[in-house]
């Protein structure tokens, strides 16, 4: 009786200590340029996703977090144009990223979720960002002819929780990149108590 119960302690532990272990979040991030990316600008942001629409205007405000946090200053984004320096477009969702999106600005971005590998998408979370000046921006985005500033695709075949929690962990690890580039598709690992994702989540008081 004593063996048999050993037994299924050494079994059962194990799997109890996986089932209460932190989540790791395996995350891809490839950016491109940054060259021209101009110290301390000016920076109006619009973000939006198909799967959520309450969660715009939150992404959107983590972002404008992180820009701050960068030393760049946040500005309206219909306020005039001379106040203007850039304007961050960000799209974010779960699997296939086709459908209509709010705001045309960002609909067409969905086209750099390519870079992902196939296969990968129909679990994929999914964040894409793209910066350029507001001249270069006409009423109807297009990919083509575009001189983005910088741009990033990022995303997460981990299937944890929904994209409301999820999109932290895209986040953080896209905007530690904000302005280079990373040469090529880098992955990083992320846990589920990184402080960074913390901060993100619940800020100090200002």
């Amino acid at each position: 009786m004593r063996r048999g119960m050993r037994r299924f302690l050494i079994l059962w532990l194990p799997l109890a200590a996986g089932a209460c272990a932190p989540l790791r979040y395996d995350v891809q991030v490839d950016a491109r340029g940054g060259t021209s990316m101009p110290p301390a600008a000016r920076v109006s942001v619009v973000a939006a996703t198909r799967v959520d629409p309450t969660l715009g205007p939150e992404v959107k405000g983590k972002i404008e977090r992180l820009l701050k946090e960068r030393g760049y200053e946040v500005v309206r984004p219909m306020g005039p144009a001379d106040t203007v320096d850039l304007v961050l477009l960000a799209v974010f969702g779960v699997g296939d990223p086709s459908g209509s999106y709010a705001g045309t600005a960002v609909a067409p971005l969905v086209d750099m979720l390519k870079s992902a590998p196939a296969g990968a998408a129909a679990q994929a979370r999914w964040l894409i960002v793209a910066v350029a000046r507001p001249r270069d921006l006409g009423p109807e985005v297009r990919m083509e002819g575009v001189p983005w500033v910088w741009r990033a695709t990022t995303y997460s075949t981990d299937a944890h929780g929904d994209l409301a929690h999820t999109i932290d962990y895209l986040l953080v690890p896209t905007f530690e990149w904000f302005g280079r580039s990373t040469g090529e598709r880098v992955g990083t690992r992320i846990e589920q108590y990184d402080p960074r994702v913390r901060a993100l989540v619940n800020p100090p008081e200002e």
